[in-house]
């Protein structure tokens, strides 16, 4: 098998990395006794999964399409990619999709059980990770499902009607359209995690910086300490953009004296947050030592890759309020998972009867809710 994947490493079918990383597997299956075409599988599906990595993806699913295309050979246009492809199937000896992962779950490089067995590939819901990315893919799903669970037990901190008090001091009355910047600032009050996604010119940083002021008003106005706010974003450049944006739309707001030292206007790298330094994985904030901020709000979210953001979530008290601010239609970040593309989709379905009480109560906005509703939309 190593011979044949060398060959598609000269084709420029499939990385070094590709290649290098399969052969690791080879040669650390040497001391075990199994059988050649099990042997052949492993290297095999080490390079496919290294490969569907480097195309941007955090997984290789193993759907029975995959066994005709390996690679991506079918689109190749190689003379001889028909051969290429019944080879690699004569050197598994002619094995289903299906039966692949039975035959490899007891091979020293592969898991089905990555909470208590780490090995360098795992093999859940049908596809094949990497077992660092199928961590970082965990920790931001357990993310998701704990701030689903607080928002449904979360004691309110203000009233509808100071909500609502407040709100009409930044926004209009409701007029023939609905109000998606007022509605966004409602809903990020009540969430403890909240995506704002438009695409550019549609007002983000503007919609962000009245509710990083509402939220700070509503503090003073209850006797409530001010929430200590950080501003952060992928890259130097769009740290500055937010610089700018958030100063000016706080410039337009006019803002009263009380208010001004309590909502900032620096932002950082997301590296620069969390004390990362070049060619070092380690951050000075994590789970261990989490970030001393109240909220946190980060701006060109879908720039963020799978690691940043499993790092970022790490790094975040328990109470720690998140605003992430992006584009669900634009290009993923370089690095794998897609994040907020990802999430983006849940956006087509309707708030849930519960969600849509509240902010009819706040904003007087009429929205429509679906039935059942889903925690993740709201």
């Amino acid at each position: 098998m190593l011979n044949l994947l060398f060959q598609l490493k000269q084709h420029n079918v499939i990385s070094d990395g590709d290649y290098y990383f399969a052969k690791l597997i080879a040669d650390k299956q040497l001391a075990s006794a199994y059988p050649e075409h099990v042997q052949n599988l492993a290297v095999l599906l080490a390079a496919l999964c290294s490969h569907s990595y480097q195309q941007g993806n955090t997984c290789l699913y193993l759907d029975d399409s995959l066994i005709h295309n390996l690679f991506g050979l079918a689109y190749r246009g190689l003379a001889d990619e028909r051969n290429y492809l019944s080879e690699i199937q004569r050197k598994i000896d002619y094995l289903s999709i299906s039966e692949w992962q039975r035959i490899l779950e007891q091979h020293i490089a592969f898991t089905v059980q990555p909470l208590t067995d780490m090995r360098p590939l795992v093999f859940q819901h049908g596809a094949l990770y990497f077992y660092r990315v199928w961590q970082d893919e965990f920790r931001v799903a357990n993310y998701l499902k704990s701030a689903v669970e607080k928002s449904r037990v979360l004691t309110p901190e203000w009233t509808n009607e100071q909500i609502k008090t407040v709100l009409n001091s930044y926004f209009d009355e409701p007029k023939e359209y609905i109000n998606w910047q007022k509605i966004a600032v409602a809903t990020a009050l009540r969430q403890p995690f909240c995506l704002i996604s438009g695409g550019p010119g549609t007002g983000k940083t503007y919609t962000v910086a009245r509710l990083l002021t509402v939220i700070q008003q509503l503090r003073f106005m209850c006797n409530q300490p001010p929430l200590q706010i950080a501003l952060a974003a992928p890259t130097g450049k769009a740290a500055a953009r937010l610089t700018e944006s958030i100063g000016n739309a706080l410039n337009d707001m006019s803002l009263s004296a009380e208010l001004i030292p309590f909502v900032p206007t620096e932002s950082v790298t997301l590296h620069r947050l969390l004390g990362m330094r070049l060619f070092d994985e380690r951050s000075k904030f994590n789970a261990h030592n989490p970030l001393p901020v109240d909220l946190l709000v980060v701006d060109e979210a879908s720039m963020v890759d799978l690691s940043m953001l499993a790092k970022l979530l790490q790094a975040l008290k328990p109470q720690t309020k998140l605003i992430l601010l992006g584009d669900k239609d634009q290009l993923a970040s370089v690095e794998a998972g897609a994040v907020i593309g990802e999430l983006g989709q849940f956006m087509r379905q309707d708030y849930s009867p519960d969600l849509v009480s509240y902010l009819t109560a706040t904003t007087n906005e009429n929205l429509l809710s679906s039935v059942q509703g889903n925690p993740i939309r709201d």
